[in-house]
């Protein structure tokens, strides 16, 4: 049987799949069928399911590589015991511990076999490769390999290894403020944050894991969280995760619909907008339309028609805030956003919404109503956090107890996080 050769003085090798020889082999037909229904399902759908249909496929479509485990089955690669301690815990105690395979007898001129029967061989050769250092493992992978090698990771405890080809993998999805996923990127991958998410979640990945859950909850709405992951996720989601990202969610929903209120406020120049307007100056006479109006009424004619508008153009598109949670559960950061940006595109400085010459009033020459809509889009933007990955693992605090400053970085994980970032570190060297 043909030996793949990860390390030329490698001293051991490993028989991977044996007991998968019937599974793997029949993988390809099944999934040729299913992208088949599925493609003549999506062309009765709208231009948006279709979208989602297609990051969907991803997970059942095969990578561009794995025709060597299909064929090679049991696959044997010829590796380096000490590489391959030094890369997984669990092997360290296999070769080096208490176990049979401790017994065997490491040697370049006739390397013994390890057997692993129900590791996947593609999972397998990809991490040999990856610890060796092999040159043809730095183009992308697809999810469904990533996937793959994230359920070897968590089974061979090798995360940290792994995590620095890892990020190379996922950092060209990482948007241009390096704090969220580019979800157009991502789908010219065949790929949805929500598989970018369980990705991070099983590699155990902190950094990666707070920009995916991020673009979670930003991109979805609430109502939606449950059943997209469900859609990912081939065993049961975790009940703490998906509730940490609809809380968060709703904070970020909060932060969005408090905008309009505080411009209105901003615009009527008082602390706090209770929703009442000053009526429009009647006409007066001639003395007193010498006087200025903003002085008299505390509103002028043009501000309080800019109040109207700005009403009338929040409640059209509906980001005004809602006591309703079924409301709040039906809406998504982004789209918000989008909304906000379409609001900053109403001229507030025309003519028509000017006070008359004769109140003298400078409304229309100092207006910084879109000034003060980017600034507090920006605060909104800042306050939305990533998820802390030991927070979402570690259930010893109730979710209730989260402030919506908690972030990847919180004080009870931070350690946890150094811990890594050091392991990593050790390593490299």
């Amino acid at each position: 049987m043909d030996v793949n050769v990860v390390d030329k003085w490698g001293d051991l090798i490993l028989e991977v799949g044996a007991s998968l020889r019937d599974d793997l082999s029949s993988e390809g037909d099944g999934e040729q069928l299913s992208e088949v229904r599925s493609e003549q399902q999506s062309d009765s759908d709208s231009d948006s399911e279709q979208s989602l249909a297609r990051s969907l496929r991803q997970d059942r479509t095969p990578s561009p590589d794995s025709s060597v485990a299909i064929t090679d089955i049991p696959l044997r690669i010829l590796v380096s015991s000490k590489v391959l301690t030094m890369g997984s815990l669990v092997f360290k105690e296999m070769l080096h511990g208490s176990f049979a395979e401790a017994q065997l007898h490491f040697n370049q001129v006739d390397p013994p076999t390890l057997s692993l029967p129900e590791d996947n061989p593609r999972a397998t050769l990809l991490f040999c490769e990856i610890v060796h250092c092999s040159p043809s493992v730095h183009h992308f992978k697809g999810y469904k390999t990533l996937h793959e090698l994230g359920i070897f990771a968590d089974k061979y405890d090798c995360t940290r290894s792994l995590r620095s080809w890892f990020r190379g993998q996922l950092f060209r999805f990482v948007g241009a403020g390096h704090d969220y996923f580019d979800i157009d990127a991502l789908l010219n991958e065949g790929m949805s944050a929500q598989q970018m998410l369980k990705l991070c979640f099983l590699m155990n990945d902190t950094e990666m894991f707070a920009l995916a859950s991020k673009t979670v909850y930003t991109h979805i709405s609430p109502s939606e969280i449950r059943p997209r992951l469900e859609a990912v996720y081939e065993d049961e989601v975790p009940g703490r995760l998906i509730d940490l990202l609809c809380s968060f969610g709703r904070h970020s929903i909060h932060d969005f619909a408090g905008i309009g209120p505080a411009l209105i406020a901003h615009v009527s120049r008082q602390r706090k907008w209770y929703g009442y307007f000053t009526p429009i100056p009647c006409e007066t006479t001639q003395e007193e339309d010498e006087l200025d109006h903003s002085q008299v009424t505390g509103l002028c004619y043009g501000n309080t028609v800019r109040i109207g508008v700005l009403g009338a153009t929040l409640a059209s598109l509906s980001l005004l805030p809602s006591h309703d949670p079924e409301v709040d559960s039906k809406r998504s950061p982004v789209a918000m956003l989008r909304k906000l940006q379409r609001l900053g595109e109403v001229d507030f400085g025309d003519r028509k919404m000017c006070c008359p010459k004769t109140a003298r009033c400078n409304c229309g020459h100092d207006l910084d109503i879109k000034f003060e809509l980017d600034k507090k889009i920006k605060a909104a933007k800042q306050k939305a956090r990533g998820i802390c990955l030991g927070c979402v693992k570690d259930d010893t605090e109730p979710i209730s107890d989260f402030l919506h400053g908690h972030n990847s970085r919180c004080e009870r994980h931070v350690s946890w996080g150094e811990r890594s970032l050091n392991h990593d570190m050790i390593l490299r060297r």
